[in-house]
């Protein structure tokens, strides 16, 4: 699992950079809580890629 993490590490540092403007953090926050919702739709549905 470290190496997942340190390889996702400067996501949070480039999102940051991305939404320095109040809009576009609105922007960014919305379409984060979008995918999460989608991916817990389908982790509800049992669609997990055979991971399962």
């Amino acid at each position: 699992m470290a190496r997942f993490i340190i390889a996702l590490f400067p996501t949070p540092v480039a999102l940051a950079m991305v939404s320095r403007k109040r809009s576009t953090e609105q922007i960014v926050s919305f379409i984060l809580a979008g995918l999460l919702t989608i991916m817990c739709l389908l982790y509800g549905a049992r669609a997990t890629a055979g991971m399962a």
